[in-house]
């Protein structure tokens, strides 16, 4: 039985670490007193977050800057709003956002991942399981998706390239 429960328990342990979202892009808003920042209109919550400068030594939120590329690690917490786990200020990062799709809608070329809409040009890269090329329509709810681009808008993303994860 014990084994049963340490095998269940690490079987959790990596699915919620497999699970976790991902934004990259830079600083729009900072507030030290409630511990926030905001990156395109998404609130990142940072009170837990482990926080590391360009040279990943931990520093504080009061070091990060408006403007600063920073990558965060955490979970999507509602609508347009993340709790970050870690924080990681970059030299230059690829705007992006990572999580479960919420709505595809593919007449109109978007996708939903926590309120944030991701618009997917016809000129967009789409990549499925085993890189293989996939439709915007076979994208499903649920789907864990890793969207790359240009933050276009608050809470906009505009992608380059979906890719399935």
């Amino acid at each position: 039985m014990r084994g049963l429960i340490c095998c269940v328990s690490m079987f959790l342990l990596l699915a919620t670490a497999y699970a976790a979202d991902d934004i990259q892009g830079k600083i729009t808003a900072i507030d030290i007193e409630g511990r926030t920042i905001e990156i395109s209109g998404v609130k990142i919550i940072a009170k837990n977050a482990k926080i590391e400068n360009l040279n990943d030594t931990i520093c504080t939120l009061a070091d990060l800057k408006v403007g600063d590329s920073v990558d965060v690690d955490g979970i999507f917490s509602g609508p347009g709003e993340m709790t970050a786990t870690k924080i990681e200020q970059e030299g230059v990062v690829q705007d992006q956002i990572e999580g479960s799709l919420e709505a595809v809608d593919s007449a109109a070329r978007t996708l939903t991942i926590s309120g944030i809409k991701v618009k997917v040009p016809a000129g967009a890269f789409l990549e499925g399981k085993k890189d293989m090329p996939i439709t915007l329509e076979q994208l499903t709810i649920g789907t864990r998706v890793e969207c790359e681009g240009t933050w276009t808008g608050s809470r906009e993303l505009t992608a380059s390239k979906v890719e399935v994860d």
